[in-house]
């Protein structure tokens, strides 16, 4: 609601004025001469095309966020139903997250996710820092394409979200959604084996839980104000390993029995578990937010959110990949933000940012041979590859550890001075480093890779078929990894930029600016060195002792 007043004029009132997420909405008043009672009010309607805006952007609303249907209820996730953004389908490497989202093809570790204009990216990797509930969420903006110098940080989108504030009239709610097994139907494999032949396995097991509040007020009336917001997610669900245990090998050489292909791994020290096996998803997140009107025209805000995550199906398992082989991701994050904006005067404004962030994270292998949390690299191992048949054993990136603070400072200056709008600007932050433990001991755990192997003359009388090779101990190939499994990757990062918004007229706005940005790393000394210990194949290492490589 805009009012403008002028002494010897009609006062004129601007209703339902509407100012989007990086939006610029211009009112025109024109006063009429009149006494002093006279009012005049008009409904602002939205026009049809922005045409100040060269940026290929969408707001998505606090209405769409509470409207819409979601799965999980990800509010990130609505940034599909934007043009040119899709869900990230590129096949997993490794079990490090990512946005999930993929911006006019652009790869989903090329994005920049920001929170009240502040970095939320983890960016070691690309992915997302803790979010918080959907409820927290005023609205967000999707940039996909031709977006202003005051964005970087991507080659890809940007997803720029604002956070709710309390207000005068104390409110909040409370919401709980619930799933479980009793409402789902049985699953194709459950009904049917992989060869075809009719089965009759229990139904999966699966429930999930999410429920939490928010509420908000005020401190102080027309002054200070509160947000609280806290959300709780648990699954307990399952995915069907396929791995056949009904089926006898027999020897390729005497006809003898050896055991089904289940057994044979695990008379070869591999736990198997087959049918249903369950895993678990939690999730936890909190957000309180503080704002305070200083003075007219300054304000601050204060906000401090945490999040405590466990996805024991972030690298999957399921038909003829084994638990064993999967991995956990458990992260756990803490933020704090603190926001001053100031009006300076009618052509000044200027806005100042800082904030801390903690992320501790590991993504560690579920392999039962690592006898609790698989946190070592000379834990667990080795990864089994039995072509066709099976895939077990330690999960051959695990473990991944990665512990980090981040400190960044934003300023940004804005001048409106006759046809111009001027913004500039300064970001820094720095990345510590804290990891204590493995970054990618790709392989340290050895792994076997079992393959169909042809007749030979005078040493395989017959073809031997992949399983029927672990059962005699004749891996087609090996690999060991080996070195240093570790280092610090402690960074700082500098932005710059200014941009000029200039109105040539009432139907031509030119706008250019220019962005500088740069990284700065630690020098990196990569070393090599022997792996303390190899494995041997079968358990007794009677049949083969291979080397490292």
């Amino acid at each position: 609601r805009v009012v403008v007043a002028l002494s010897g004029f009609a006062e004129e009132v601007r209703e339902s004025v509407t100012l989007a997420l990086g939006s610029r909405v211009e009112v025109e008043f024109r006063l009429r001469l009149s006494g002093t009672t006279e009012n005049v009010r008009v409904v602002a309607e939205a026009p049809l095309v922005d045409t100040q805006r060269t940026a290929v952007a969408t707001v998505v609303s606090q209405q769409q966020i509470e409207s819409l249907p979601i799965d999980g209820r990800n509010f990130m996730s609505f940034a599909v139903i934007t043009p040119g953004v899709s869900t990230d389908r590129t096949p997993q490497q490794g079990a490090s997250a990512t946005s999930g989202l993929t911006f006019a093809g652009q790869r989903a570790r090329s994005n920049n996710i920001t929170v009240d204009g502040l970095n939320n990216n983890d960016m070691t990797l690309g992915s997302v820092r803790a979010t918080f509930s959907q409820e927290a969420v005023q609205e967000f903006q999707v940039l996909t394409n031709s977006y202003t110098a005051e964005f970087g940080n991507a080659t890809g989108g940007v997803l720029n979200i604002v956070t709710k504030s309390g207000t005068n009239q104390l409110s909040g709610n409370v919401f709980g959604f619930v799933r479980d097994d009793a409402m789902n139907a049985k699953g194709h494999f459950e009904k049917v084996d992989p060869l075809g032949q009719p089965v009759n396995l229990e139904k999966a097991p699966y429930s999930q839980e999410q429920f939490g509040a928010t509420l908000g007020g005020p401190i102080r009336k027309d002054r200070s104000f509160f947000f609280l917001s806290a959300e709780r997610l648990n699954i307990g669900a399952s995915n069907l390993v396929t791995i056949d245990d009904r089926t006898v090998v027999l020897h390729p050489f005497t006809g003898a029995p050896l055991g089904t292909p289940a057994q044979i791994l695990r008379a070869a020290g591999f736990p198997v578990e087959t049918g249903n096996v369950g895993y678990a998803v939690r999730n936890t997140q909190f957000l309180a937010k503080v704002d305070h009107q200083v003075a007219p025209g300054h304000s601050l805000a204060l906000r401090f959110n945490t999040g405590d995550s466990l996805n024991e199906n972030t690298e999957p398992f399921g038909g003829i990949t084994a638990k064993s082989r999967a991995a956990a991701l458990e992260a756990t994050d803490y933020v704090f933000a603190v926001s001053d904006t100031s009006v300076l005067s009618s052509r000044w404004v200027n806005e100042l940012r800082f904030q801390y962030a903690y992320r501790d994270q590991v993504v560690r292998s579920l392999d039962p041979a690592c006898g609790g949390a698989c946190l070592r690299s000379d834990q667990g191992g080795p990864t089994l590859e039995v072509t066709g048949f099976a895939s077990v054993g330690r999960q051959r990136f695990t473990p991944q550890t990665r512990t980090n603070a981040l400190w960044q400072v934003v300023d940004t200056v804005s001048l409106t001075t006759g046809a111009h709008l001027i913004k500039a600007g300064i970001d820094f932050s720095y990345t510590d480093d804290r990891t204590d433990g493995p970054v990618l001991p790709l392989h340290f755990g050895g792994r076997y890779v079992f393959q169909q192997l042809p007749a030979i003359p005078g040493l395989l009388p017959a073809p031997v078929n992949p399983i029927q090779a672990v059962a005699l101990g004749l891996p087609a190939a090996y690999v060991q990894g080996y070195g240093v499994d570790r280092d610090l990757y402690s960074s700082s990062n500098v932005a710059l930029f200014v941009q000029d918004d200039w109105q040539l007229g009432s139907r031509v706005t030119v706008k250019y600016g220019v962005r500088y940005q740069n990284q700065f790393w630690k020098d990196l000394s990569y070393r090599t060195a022997g792996y303390p210990g190899t494995f041997a194949f079968p358990k007794d290492g009677n049949n083969f002792a291979p080397r490292a490589a």
